[in-house]
Protein backbone atom coordinates (compact mmCIF):
# COMPACT_ATOMS: atom_id res chain seq x y z
CA UNK A 1 0.00 0.00 0.00
CA UNK A 2 2.93 2.41 0.55
CA UNK A 3 3.87 1.48 -2.83
CA UNK A 4 0.64 2.98 -4.18
CA UNK A 5 0.83 6.03 -2.59
CA UNK A 6 4.40 6.51 -3.07
CA UNK A 7 3.49 5.86 -7.68
CA UNK A 8 0.84 8.44 -6.74
CA UNK A 9 2.91 10.74 -4.88
CA UNK A 10 5.47 10.43 -7.79
CA UNK A 11 2.89 10.85 -10.68
CA UNK A 12 1.34 14.32 -9.31
CA UNK A 13 5.25 15.66 -8.68
CA UNK A 14 4.93 19.27 -10.67
CA UNK A 15 8.10 17.49 -12.69
CA UNK A 16 5.94 14.68 -13.91
CA UNK A 17 2.57 16.30 -13.68
CA UNK A 18 0.70 12.91 -14.51
CA UNK A 19 -1.91 13.59 -11.69
CA UNK A 20 -2.97 16.45 -10.54
CA UNK A 21 -0.97 18.17 -7.98
CA UNK A 22 -3.92 18.71 -5.86
CA UNK A 23 -5.28 15.25 -6.37
CA UNK A 24 -2.49 13.42 -4.46
CA UNK A 25 -3.48 16.13 -1.55
CA UNK A 26 -6.86 15.70 -1.82
CA UNK A 27 -9.56 14.17 0.80
CA UNK A 28 -11.14 11.58 -1.21
CA UNK A 29 -7.49 10.05 -1.98
CA UNK A 30 -6.38 9.99 1.49
CA UNK A 31 -9.72 8.48 2.75
CA UNK A 32 -9.20 6.14 0.04
CA UNK A 33 -6.11 5.13 1.06
CA UNK A 34 -6.61 4.62 4.30
CA UNK A 35 -9.62 2.93 4.31
CA UNK A 36 -8.12 0.66 2.23
CA UNK A 37 -5.15 -0.15 4.04
CA UNK A 38 -7.42 -0.82 7.34
CA UNK A 39 -9.63 -2.66 5.51
CA UNK A 40 -7.21 -4.84 4.67
CA UNK A 41 -5.64 -4.58 7.98
CA UNK A 42 -9.05 -5.77 9.45
CA UNK A 43 -9.33 -8.49 7.27
CA UNK A 44 -6.40 -9.83 7.60
CA UNK A 45 -7.25 -10.43 11.52
CA UNK A 46 -10.56 -11.50 11.47
CA UNK A 47 -9.08 -14.00 8.13
CA UNK A 48 -6.77 -15.12 9.97
CA UNK A 49 -8.56 -17.57 11.93
CA UNK A 50 -7.87 -18.58 15.89
CA UNK A 51 -5.05 -20.78 16.46
CA UNK A 52 -5.08 -23.54 19.16
CA UNK A 53 -3.29 -24.20 22.37
CA UNK A 54 -0.06 -25.36 21.63
CA UNK A 55 1.32 -28.25 23.87
CA UNK A 56 4.81 -27.04 25.50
Amino acid sequence: MVGIKLVVSVLAHEDVHLLSHDFAHSLPWKLTFYLVLVGIAVAGWFLSGKKGKEAA
